[in-house]
């Protein structure tokens, strides 16, 4: 009998009024990324980049910054489809980062699904 490995969306979420740092990561399992969402209920006045890097666990001469977008007079930023299927290998992790010295509020959704674990070890 086959069977079969529904994608089940797992939901992270952030929110606050101050600088965004917000880590994801899944220590036993990869993950894939879905989607990024970031509302500021205001436009920021200020020129600041909101970004995300991928952090290895193994070595930062691997750590990759995968997005930046500055945020002066944006309010929602989404990263879908395509753009958003960001890997992420068990035990790394997604840094989200905005100064916000604007002190918006900012609601940060992040939806992913966990892979199927594999056998054997990351080097």
């Amino acid at each position: 009998m086959a069977t079969t490995h529904e994608k089940q969306i797992v939901r992270a979420q952030e929110t606050g009024a101050a600088a965004l740092a917000f880590t994801l990561t899944d220590a036993t399992q990869d993950i894939e990324i879905q989607s990024v969402e970031l509302h500021l209920d205001a436009a920021a006045a200020t020129s600041e980049n909101f970004t995300i890097t991928r952090s290895d666990v193994n070595n930062s001469e691997y750590n990759t910054l995968l997005f930046t977008q500055d945020m002066n007079t944006e309010t929602d930023i989404a990263i879908t489809d395509d753009d958003a299927k960001f890997l992420v290998m068990a035990g790394d992790s997604l840094v989200f980062a905005f100064t916000n010295s604007d002190t918006n509020d900012f609601g940060l959704t992040i939806k992913y699904h966990r892979l199927p674990v594999r056998g054997g070890t990351r080097a």
